[in-house]
């Protein structure tokens, strides 16, 4: 929305005082908006499904990694009708590489879903801004 606004304002400089500079201070302003998007990510929050045997390790290392619990869901495969756990966790998405990194080296054999989250309610640990 913000990006829009600037750019039609912009343009309205452009027919005003030349296209040149205004072509320019457009540019600047998509790189700048992306790159805020893609450097910000604390505030951006995700969900972790993940099916596996050593769910009490996994469910450690969230904790003692993130700060973030998990929420442990009976589950049974559907190929081999098997009996599974599955760790149900939100976590904030610059944890995620070092989170799926520790859960493969727990337990290569762990099948993990990630999704966004849209909206978090209640407690969620939030690392603090220094």
């Amino acid at each position: 929305i913000i990006l829009g606004l600037n750019v039609c304002i912009l343009i309205t400089a452009g027919f005003l005082f030349g296209f040149e500079a205004s072509l320019y201070s457009i540019v600047f302003q998509f790189v700048s908006t992306e790159a805020i998007k893609t450097f910000h990510t604390n505030d951006h929050q995700i969900t972790m499904f993940i099916v596996t045997n050593k769910a009490d390790q996994i469910e450690k290392m969230l904790y003692v990694k993130t700060k973030h619990g998990s929420t442990r869901i009976s589950a049974k495969g559907s190929y081999k009708h098997e009996d599974r756990t599955m760790l149900y966790s939100v976590i904030s998405e610059n944890e995620l590489s070092i989170a799926m990194d520790s859960i493969m080296t727990i337990d290569p054999n762990a099948f993990v879903n990630v999704t966004h989250s849209m909206a978090i309610k209640g407690k969620f640990y939030q690392e603090p801004l220094d």
